[in-house]
């Protein structure tokens, strides 16, 4: 029985670090696309939001939604 609990306390560990570390490379790679000046019209489809336009955005275009939410949009590749 103590065998048991002890393997269980151990995968537990295993998969909460494991999870964890996914996670936090996951955030680190949001927080750095998130971080651009700019993304393209296909970026901005692909991440899930839409193209609107917007008279203060440098463009006069902005990202709606999805992962790249505010962030202006470019007509370029």
């Amino acid at each position: 029985m103590r065998y048991l609990a002890s393997s269980l306390c151990t995968l537990v560990l295993g998969a909460g670090v494991l999870f964890g570390i996914a996670g936090t490379a996951s955030a680190t790679a949001q927080s750095a696309m998130a971080k651009q000046d700019t993304v393209t019209a296909g970026q901005c489809v692909g991440g899930g939001g839409f193209v609107d336009q917007d008279g203060t955005s440098p463009t006069g275009l902005r990202c709606l939604g999805g992962q790249f939410d505010g962030i202006p949009v470019t007509l370029g590749q």
